[in-house]
């Protein structure tokens, strides 16, 4: 039986307890992605270096094996204040904390201890893959005449995959985005109003696997937030970048 790689789903759940299965639905829990990969069973060899009495290649067992994903979400609010963004738990799982104002805002700063974790569920055309213990790294990127993006890549524990069904997803959480525009953004820096052509801003997350006697676990190690952007060059009156 053919499979389609068109035929995606994704579901994406907080955990309570690090690297237990909270159990998605299609309801509460369904992302909307574009540009998804899936590196399913990463890890690396071990060879057995058995003394042989041919030529051949060794023997290998798999270590240290688990799930990797990328993909990105369009950058957009739920539409009303207050109420956090479908997307608000895939950020939790970057190190960074939301906090929520009811009926006025949703803000999100990063944190250094107590980094929250998701399961993935990726259902693809009756395969079904779930990895536990997922935290990552994410970028903002805003580019013009373009849609504005939250550039995810994830690290998780690995789950032998099976043919099963993952439910239905429903999406309508999800907003339709404005494209980063003139109308829609302003660029200043310094004080200064520039003409901005592209912005990225990386939480710069150091995303490492631990794999040890009674613990595994994917942990956020350190951070590294980094900003790029590129603007129309203007006079040094107008801002000076060597001054700064």
């Amino acid at each position: 039986m053919t499979k389609y790689w068109r035929k995606k789903t994704v579901l994406v759940k907080l955990e309570t307890a690090y690297g237990v299965d909270p159990t998605p639905t299609g309801a509460a829990n369904a992302v909307l992605t574009t540009d998804f990969k899936i590196m399913p069973m990463e890890g690396n060899d071990v060879s057995r270096n058995l003394e042989q009495p041919y030529l051949g290649a060794q023997g290998t067992l798999p270590v240290e094996l688990h799930t990797k994903v990328t993909f990105n979400v369009e950058l957009e609010p739920s539409g009303t204040a207050g109420t956090a963004p479908a997307w608000g738990p895939l950020l939790r799982a970057c190190a960074v904390a939301e906090t929520v104002t009811a009926l006025t805002s949703v803000t999100y700063n990063p944190v250094s201890d107590n980094h929250e974790s998701v399961t993935l569920w990726f259902g693809l055309d009756g395969t079904k893959f779930v990895s536990t213990g997922m935290r990552g790294d994410c970028s903002l990127d805003f580019t013009a005449q373009g849609i504005p993006y939250l550039r995810f890549t994830f690290t998780g524990l690995f789950t032998q995959p099976s043919e099963a069904t993952v439910p239905t997803p429903i999406l309508t959480a999800y907003q339709k985005p404005q494209v980063v525009t003139d109308t829609n953004t302003t660029f200043s820096l310094g004080g200064a109003s520039l003409v901005l052509r592209k912005l990225i801003l990386a939480l710069g997350n150091d995303v490492q696997p631990s794999f040890l006697i009674g613990e595994e676990l994917i942990d956020i190690t350190d951070k590294a937030e980094a900003v790029d952007f590129t603007v129309k060059a203007v006079p040094l009156t107008t801002y000076d970048p060597y001054a700064a």
